[in-house]
């Protein structure tokens, strides 16, 4: 659903940009027992957003070499919790407020 952008060209190529996060949403149906899909769709839109800046050539050349770790963060307001996302999960359990996502 939704409706076209007619006559708003430039809100429609501002909202082209979460085409990709839409698709990679979309192409993944499962998910955490409990979670919304508003939820969801933005934790998967900040990992997208990751993997685009790792397309930038420098970005990608240090993240290659270990000098730059890019990492995105998910804040659940309602359930106080901290979504780190993007990099592997700690050798450790995680503390109680911090779930982290490869």
């Amino acid at each position: 659903g939704g409706e076209r952008a007619a006559g708003l060209p430039s809100l429609g190529r501002w909202l082209r940009h979460g085409d990709h996060s839409l698709a990679r949403f979309l192409s993944d149906p499962g998910g955490e027992s409990g979670e919304g899909a508003l939820d969801r769709l933005c934790r998967t839109n900040v990992i997208q957003q990751l993997e685009n800046l790792r397309t930038i050539p420098r970005v990608g050349e240090l993240v290659g070499r270990g000098r730059l770790e890019l990492v995105g963060l998910y804040f659940d307001i309602p359930a106080a919790r901290v979504h780190v996302l993007g990099q592997p999960p700690p050798a450790g359990p995680a503390p109680d407020l911090v779930d982290r996502h490869p």
